[in-house]
């Protein structure tokens, strides 16, 4: 086997939790969907794939968590009316939202829809745990490699996991990587890629 090949299976492990307990998690991709994890001594959440072994999930150090829990802890902030789509811009969402199995060849080449809509954004650190609390965004523009959203403060998370408000669209959770921020009026333009689904 390639050393660059077995380079590559490392870099892809989530082996410790931020409190230092050993996890069995690896980072999520277009082929492996994330799904939330809790890690059994200290409660973080990870949004992560699972590690396999012999063929199985493995669940060393974590057990499966209800990512619904995240939002509903915080239900009180959230008092917003969904905002009115036409049946094309759902249409636009759902398309570029469903990117699991999109070549990363195309990304860059994908068309951008200007769309605006509320999201709930909860940051997360490089291992994939949740850093903070949801925060209120809207998207600007959305394509099938990424999206664009306003948010209140400047980027300063490495990755986003990113969910629309309004239920009735049924737009499956996705996290982003950011590549670009800048000042738009009071709040930040931050501009960046698809990692993933979430899954739960």
């Amino acid at each position: 086997m390639p050393y660059s090949h077995l380079l590559g299976a490392k870099a892809s492990k989530l082996d410790r939790c931020k409190c230092g307990a050993r996890v069995a998690l690896n980072k999520p991709d277009r082929k492996a969907s994330a799904v939330p994890w809790q890690c059994l001594r200290c409660g973080s959440i990870f949004l992560a794939a699972p590690q396999r072994r012999d063929g199985s999930e493995f669940h060393g150090g974590i057990r499966r968590a209800d990512f619904n829990a995240i939002y509903e802890q915080q239900a009180a902030w959230f008092d917003l009316t969904p905002s009115r789509l036409s049946e094309e811009d759902i249409a636009q969402l759902r398309n570029c939202t469903d990117c699991v199995e999109l070549p990363d060849h195309e990304l860059r080449q994908a068309q951008r829809y200007a769309v605006s809509v509320p999201l709930t954004v909860i940051a997360l650190d490089e291992r994939f745990s949740i850093a903070g609390p949801p925060t209120l965004a809207y998207s600007i523009d959305v394509s099938a490699g990424g999206m664009a959203l306003l948010y209140p403060d400047p980027s300063n998370a490495p990755l986003y996991a990113i969910e629309v408000i309004d239920a009735a669209l049924k737009l499956p959770p996705v996290i982003l990587r950011p590549v670009r921020c800048s000042r738009l009026g009071h709040g930040y333009a931050i501009a960046g890629e698809f990692i993933c689904r979430v899954d739960y």
